[in-house]
């Protein structure tokens, strides 16, 4: 039972996913039950590295925020987006799928995994609500930056495109990184707000954009 409260952060999202890219439950079931599982695998595999990889960092509670950032960066969030960003360079011959259809998929698996067995089962159904409006809404936005980077980078008529190939993995590294620097040890937390709210912010003006770029 405890299982099914911690997958309907999942579905949820899945629903006004569906709603909002017109994605279709019916045609594509198989590729979410797959995503899913990559997503599950992921989520547990970068955990057990980024414990052997946390070994070789300054514990954070004798960390400045640079240090702490720097760990942030290259111990946790260089290893779940590098993840992500492998499995959806590939889906589009793999799997068929559209390049932000597909990080969405892949991060909403990995971050649910990550609050049911990591959050969730060692600290209560509680910390899956906190978690749903931060960590999986943090998830999904860096899924998205990388979603519409992978877009651009391999739109054809697009001269950057190994620009936009690099800073679809470096973007979401680096506000992934930033995200955990004001939450590890609990000592620039004060900061965590501005920044997140910042973050949703030009999320939120990203979409927008394209909506309207898409229009006209």
């Amino acid at each position: 039972m405890i299982y099914l409260v911690g997958m309907i952060p999942f579905f949820i999202f899945l629903l006004l996913f569906s709603f909002i890219r017109k994605y279709s439950f019916k045609k594509n079931y198989k590729t979410i039950i797959i995503f899913f599982i990559l997503g599950c695998i992921g989520s547990y595999f970068s955990y057990r590295v980024e414990m052997h990889i946390g070994s070789y960092f300054k514990k954070v509670i004798y960390s400045n925020y640079f240090e702490i950032l720097f760990y942030a960066i290259f111990g946790v969030a260089i290893v779940e987006e590098g993840y992500k960003w492998i499995v959806s360079l590939f889906s589009n011959k793999i799997f068929h799928v559209d390049y932000i259809s597909s990080t969405f998929l892949i991060s909403l698996s990995f971050a649910v995994y990550e609050n049911i067995v990591f959050y969730m089962i060692p600290y209560g159904v509680r910390s899956i609500i906190q978690r749903t409006f931060t960590a999986i809404f943090s998830h999904l936005c860096n899924s998205y930056w990388m979603g519409v980077l992978f877009e651009k980078s391999f739109n054809k008529n697009n001269k950057l495109k190994y620009l936009y190939l690099l800073l679809s993995l470096l973007l979401p590294v680096f506000f992934h990184g930033l995200y955990n620097s004001f939450l590890y040890g609990n000592k620039y937390v004060n900061y965590f707000y501005y920044f997140y709210v910042f973050y949703l912010i030009i999320t939120l003006i990203l979409f927008i954009r394209r909506k309207y770029v898409r229009k006209n």
